[in-house]
């Protein structure tokens, strides 16, 4: 709370700042983050199957099993899932809400930056950090997305601030539980990645710098219960109904995304220090200072301190995972911004110390509230952007409700070309055909898939379908009715199929 005193406001507002860094911080975050959050549409394929998988949840009160309209959709631990349809539930169907759950990750992230560098380096404030983190490129488009990367980050580096303040002399009671709970929710966000980012390193530096592989509060059974409680019961609760999702996700998810390129992520390694050098602007001079430093002072030392081996361990191990695994996407390395910024931090805060206040205020009182006005217009303007050949599926939606007017609808979607984020944002009227004469994927335990020919026997309503172009000419000779085109591209098509006399709503 900022009292009233004989100091201007600008001049309490810092003063309130520099006591609650960390409360600074977070509210910075949540000013950069929060304003444009639901401007931009769904992009497709990821946001919107993030977000249809959540509201499927929401629907059919089903939390268990993430399901992709109806088949199980496994490929990936069901906390995000779960954050994100908490917020369709709470707030309703909108992309802001589907975003909520990544965007709170975000600013969660850059108060566990300000907790770790006030830890690490006391006599420094620990705000820049979290200030370098909140500001940087990489960070924050993150945050607008909806993917599953700013959750393990945030969870990651939480992991990682209860690693260290259990690493103390005098470590908090609520070290031990906290580091077990953020691992376990970090294994339960991705799985595997989790124990390379916020274990590995962790326990390697303890050993090298300590001499044990944990600290005191972490050597208990009990918070080794806890951590494997939250992170394999939901996967233990899915084998025993089918044995075989073992086998896909040991199989399918972990060693083909290691070995192989059957996902087709393999992008070349060194695109992640591109990701990197570009995501941390406009910090990246401070980081590699501070990197050319230590790496002397190390150099010459013959041996790393402790704080200069955890940066190097926290950065270097999770790097070479990620680039020896076959299967690369760039906000993989998302988590790996935290140290970076520490280290930026440290550079820049010692710049500081180094020049005159006067030049000091010069400089940063125009430069910090430019750059967050960037960001912004960043979030602001990428709404307006359109990949080529494609539209933003909410007009495609608007489109289709102001079509229709007052008369009866639905969006029909063949199965061999289903969008996710249309079928979001048109969801309840909504349907799933096949495109063949018989469904040819009919078994006893799946159910038999309504075909084109017949969903069009069924009078009273408008069809609105969503094609490939190389299909347009099979669904003209399967319908019986006229069919309009609403919107076509070399790629895919919008058709509006109307019976003669619809009923109305």
């Amino acid at each position: 709370m900022i009292r009233a005193t004989g100091r201007s406001f600008p001049a309490q507002l810092r003063h309130w700042a520099a006591r609650h860094p960390t409360a600074a911080v977070g509210l910075l975050a949540l000013g950069l983050i929060l304003p444009f959050l639901g401007l931009r549409p769904l992009l497709d394929p990821d946001e919107g199957r993030y977000a249809l998988v959540a509201w499927n949840m929401v629907t059919s009160h089903n939390v268990l099993v993430p399901t992709l309209w109806v088949d199980p959709h496994l490929s990936k631990p069901p906390l995000t899932y779960w954050l994100i349809a908490l917020c369709l539930w709470l707030f309703g169907k909108s992309v802001w809400a589907a975003r909520l759950p990544l965007a709170l990750a975000y600013v969660a992230s850059a108060c566990a930056v300000v907790r770790i560098s006030a830890r690490l380096q006391p006599r420094q404030s620990g705000a820049w950090a979290g200030i370098v983190w909140a500001t940087s490129l990489l960070p924050f488009v993150a945050g607008n997305v909806l993917t599953t990367d700013s959750l393990l980050a945030a969870l990651a580096t939480s992991a990682v601030l209860c690693f260290l303040a259990a690493s103390q002399e005098a470590p908090p009671r609520w070290c031990g539980a906290g580091y077990a709970l953020a691992l376990g929710f970090a294994f339960l966000t991705k799985g595997p990645p989790a124990l390379l980012l916020a274990f590995v390193p962790l326990v390697l530096w303890h050993r090298l710098a300590h001499r044990t592989w944990l600290p005191t509060p972490l050597r208990r059974w009990r918070l080794f219960l806890l951590c494997c409680a939250v992170a394999f019961s939901w996967f233990i609760l899915l084998a025993i109904d089918d044995p075989q999702r073992l086998r896909y996700w040991v199989v399918e998810e972990v060693v083909k995304r290691l070995a192989t390129t059957e996902h087709r992520r393999n992008l070349p390694w060194l695109m992640y220090v591109a990701v990197l050098v570009v995501g941390l602007l406009p910090w990246t001079p401070f980081c590699l200072h501070t990197l050319w430093v230590r790496r002397r002072a190390c150099w010459q030392a013959r041996r790393p301190d402790a704080l200069s081996l955890l940066y190097l361990l926290w950065f270097g191990i999770p790097f070479l995972g990620f680039s020896l695994a076959r299967s690369r996407m760039p906000l993989y390395v998302l988590a790996l911004a935290a140290p970076l910024a520490l280290m930026a931090a440290e550079s820049f805060t010692s710049r500081l110390r180094a020049v005159p206040l006067r030049h000091y205020q010069r400089l940063l009182r125009p430069a910090l509230p430019a750059h967050g006005l960037l960001l912004l217009a960043l979030a602001f303007g990428s709404s307006f952007v359109t990949l080529k050949d494609s539209r933003p599926t909410n007009l495609w939606a608007q489109l289709i409700a102001r079509d229709a007017g007052s008369q009866r609808y639905e969006v029909i979607f063949p199965d061999n070309f289903i969008n996710p984020s249309l079928l979001f944002y048109t969801y309840p009227r909504t349907e799933i055909v096949s495109l063949e004469a018989v469904d040819p994927e009919h078994t006893l335990e799946s159910p038999r898939m309504e075909t084109l020919q017949e969903e069009l026997r069924e009078r009273g309503e408008i069809w609105y379908l969503v094609i490939r172009r190389e299909d347009l000419d099979e669904v003209v000779r399967a319908s019986p009715y006229p069919i309009s085109v609403l919107y076509l591209n070399p790629k895919f098509a919008l058709l509006k199929i109307a019976p003669e006399a619809p009923d109305p709503r």
